[in-house]
């Protein structure tokens, strides 16, 4: 008779069950977080640069290609439509993919156009290099906010505001860079260019060493009743209103607030140039703030507060004539105010979202309404600039800013009316 082996079955139970779950290591995976929101952070400080360094770029790209300055100047269009297209396609590749699998592609492209756009000829080749350096911004821009929405979801209009920072320190940083290395002359552009694709294959190295593989952030199937969660709510709608009003504003403000100082404030260009690094100074100074802040007051507060010291300053700045240390104080405070409102509306705008897994949707469809209103708005003033004068710039510009105060606080007041819905109830 064969010898029968006795065995215990809870043993067995706790083999099978070491056998079929990986082993999970919570400090593995808060370092992953924390390498992906670094990666992130460094990712739109070179966004930043380029932000910063381009325009006084286009001069010498036009010289050294012999081409027309107003064909030059199309870059920035070409890269602000890859951008806008990539906002549109980036919560499809996250959800196919992961955060961290699309912040790799997205700075492949990003050192890919840098590459492209300081070495190559012609203007359809530096459009096209445009194009892919916008795209490549863009896919980093929404992976980045998606990521840190994720996994800082319970202080998220702090952790935004960190994040946006960076992007302040790289425009404040680039003009003094490309004058300090003389790439506004010659062909001094390329090697610029070059070493900032270089610093983006950096980060990418980062990338590809992080801990572990990164989850993706729909790694749970949606059930039917997710995918038929409504996503399109009136506070929503409105809520994305007020961020094509502000972005509209804030780079209206960027501009044309350089001709509009030298011509109704001071004769000095010097002077003109200080008062744009005096507003992305304020911003950056703004977004350090709304980093305390947001941990101790609402958003709701922080975001009133910080809109009536822009709407405030812009107005003071459009009454002013011949006073330019006055109208430099109020251009830094104008940026002072700026600065929370952006990373503050995409984190109450996220918190709308019906559903976890809707949040790269939403958030995309946040961010992608602020583009349209950073290419329109621009635009616009530049008329009221052409057709009205440019003293008056600055008037319109500061009742936009005065339009966007106005819905957000319209917003509120409907949220507390709704108070019973909870999706209102986190405007």
């Amino acid at each position: 008779m064969p010898k029968t082996v006795e065995t215990n079955p809870i043993e067995l139970e706790k083999e099978a069950a070491f056998q079929e779950t990986p082993p999970f290591s919570a400090e593995k995976t808060l370092a992953s977080q924390e390498g992906l929101a670094r990666a992130s952070g460094y990712l739109t400080l070179i966004a930043g640069l380029n932000g910063g360094w381009l325009g006084p770029l286009i001069p010498s790209i036009a010289a050294a290609q012999n081409l027309p300055l107003e064909q030059v100047g199309l870059i920035t269009s070409f890269l602000c439509g890859g951008a806008f297209l990539a906002q549109l396609l980036g919560p499809g590749l996250i959800a196919r993919l992961s955060g961290r699998k699309t912040l790799i592609l997205g700075s492949i492209l990003l050192g890919l156009g840098m590459l492209s756009l300081g070495q190559l000829y012609g203007l359809w080749a530096l459009l096209t290099a445009a194009t892919i350096l916008g795209f490549g911004t863009g896919l980093n821009g929404i992976a980045a906010h998606v990521s840190i929405l994720t996994y800082f979801r319970e202080r998220a209009a702090s952790a935004l505001s960190k994040l946006n920072i960076f992007y302040g320190f790289g425009a404040l940083a680039a003009p003094q860079i490309v004058q300090l290395c003389g790439a506004s002359k010659g062909d001094g552009y390329r090697y610029l260019l070059s070493f900032a694709a270089a610093l983006s294959i950096l980060v990418l190295f980062r990338l590809f060493k992080l801990p572990i593989e990164e989850t993706r952030q729909t790694e749970k199937a949606e059930s039917g009743h997710e995918r038929n969660e409504k996503i399109l709510t009136l506070p929503l709608i409105l809520l994305c209103l007020v961020i094509f009003l502000y972005v509209g504003t804030e780079t209206a403000t960027a501009t044309w607030l350089f001709t509009y100082i030298l011509n109704c404030q001071t004769k000095s260009t010097s002077l003109a140039a200080l008062s744009v690094t005096a507003l992305f100074g304020g911003l950056t100074v703004g977004r350090l703030i709304s980093i305390k802040v947001s941990s101790i007051f609402s958003a709701a507060r922080v975001t009133v507060t910080a809109m009536l010291v822009m709407v405030v300053s812009l107005f003071l700045l459009a009454g002013l004539r011949d006073s330019a240390l006055p109208a430099l104080l109020l251009t830094f405070g104008a940026g002072l105010g700026c600065g929370p409102v952006y990373p503050q509306m995409i984190a109450q705008a996220a918190k709308l979202s019906p559903v976890p897994t809707l949040v790269p949707k939403v958030t995309a469809l946040a961010i992608a309404t602020g583009a349209i209103g950073g290419i329109i708005m621009p635009g616009a003033a530049g008329q009221v600039l052409a057709r009205v004068g440019v003293s008056q710039t600055m008037l319109s510009i500061a009742l936009l800013a005065l339009s966007m105060l106005s819905l957000y606080l319209f917003t509120l007041a409907l949220a507390g009316k709704r108070k019973g819905e909870p999706k209102a109830e986190q405007v």
